[in-house]
């Protein structure tokens, strides 16, 4: 319901993402003006989690994730899904191939920039409408926060 109020709040919002952006000017919004996007409170909310989910999966806290990191968290979720006995191997080796998908020819570690980009496309294939791309990420987040603490 925090998020829900927060969401639909009239006033102004004036921090953007990367480049002043928040991603989503491909879909048409209408509100691009200047190169930059006028974000609306969903668009607002996407990234304040999408930094939130970033900033979790950042184990060491060095502003970048490194495979270690994102497989480890990712492997700390599963075991709460399905307990201590899954296919550790198997795991590894499916984060180690989404890791190194964000990553594309650059190598080394994942910058903010790229994990959004690829988050937001991860979310706009599960779901086009934002509202629902909101409460997708909301669920990756307490997720990150239960198996970080």
């Amino acid at each position: 319901l925090k998020l829900l109020l927060r969401v639909f709040s009239p006033k102004k919002i004036s921090m953007g993402a990367a480049q002043g952006t928040c991603g989503f000017e491909e879909e048409g919004c209408g509100l691009w003006r200047n190169r930059q996007l006028c974000q609306t409170p969903l668009d607002q909310a996407l990234e304040e989690m999408i930094e939130k989910l970033f900033r979790l999966q950042d184990l060491n806290g060095d502003g970048v994730l490194d495979e270690v990191e994102l497989v480890q968290l990712n492997m700390k979720i599963a075991m709460l899904h399905y307990g201590k006995d899954i296919d550790k191997d198997q795991l590894r080796s499916k984060y180690q191939d989404i890791f190194r998908g964000m990553l594309g020819a650059s190598g080394g570690s994942v910058s903010y920039d790229a994990f959004r980009k690829h988050t937001l496309d991860v979310l706009r294939a599960k779901d086009k409408d934002k509202l629902a791309q909101t409460f997708i990420l909301e669920q990756w987040v307490s997720e990150a926060v239960s198996a970080r603490y």
